[in-house]
């Protein structure tokens, strides 16, 4: 594993044209369906699984809190991201419902009596080391229960983007859940190049 001093820069928003971002959050639901029918099909399963108080953990600059700030059956969203490149356009969105944070995911840290009823995690672990997972895990696990909901998502197997460390076959994926997470509900491959599942938190992570 490599060590802290010799990672990969995971800040895909400083150092290239990001301006297909830009036209994703633009977009309406229509027309993400037509120009991006893949992406599509993994944000539709992501949206419909989330309820009630979200964290949506590595939001970027908000293509996907935009739909999540649409559907009635989130009551808010604290869209967090590392990168300040990521947050300040996602501030000037001004989404309904949606409070954005930047915050390092081993920082994540709110008031005692927050509870989330859904975590989203989609297209994250790839571009996290696995102790960074392990602090993620532990950091959040004040703030769900048995009862909080999962909605994770990566590309199937490895990509070739300079910003990821590691890949997940659809077998690793769902031990992977299983070992970290909790045994998923249903996993989607419909957009043929992402694995997104949801579940529940098994116990011991909402212990932690």
């Amino acid at each position: 594993m490599k060590t802290t001093e010799n990672r990969t820069d995971r800040n895909q928003w400083k150092d290239s044209n990001k301006s297909t971002y830009y036209d994703m959050v633009e977009w309406s639901w229509s027309e993400t369906e037509e120009n991006a029918p893949q992406y599509f099909k993994r944000l539709a399963f992501s949206i419909n699984n989330a309820t009630g108080m979200v964290l949506e953990i590595g939001c970027g600059i908000g293509s996907m809190t935009k739909w999540l700030s649409k559907n009635p059956d989130v009551h808010h969203v604290v869209a967090i991201d590392a990168f300040e490149e990521a947050i300040s356009p996602l501030k000037a969105f001004n989404f309904d419902k949606v409070a954005p944070i930047q915050m390092a995911l081993q920082d994540i840290s709110f008031d005692d009596n927050i509870h989330f009823d859904t975590v989203m995690i989609c297209e994250v672990l790839e571009h996290l080391y696995p102790d960074e997972e392990d602090k993620m895990l532990k950091a959040i696990g004040p703030y769900i229960s048995p009862a909080t909901r999962f909605v994770i998502s990566v590309p199937i197997d490895w990509l070739p983007d300079p910003h990821h460390v590691r890949g997940f076959s659809k077998e690793e994926f769902k031990d992977h859940l299983r070992d970290f997470y909790g045994a998923p509900v249903e996993i989607d491959y419909s957009s043929g190049y992402s694995q997104v599942a949801w579940g529940y938190f098994q116990d011991k992570v909402a212990e932690k």
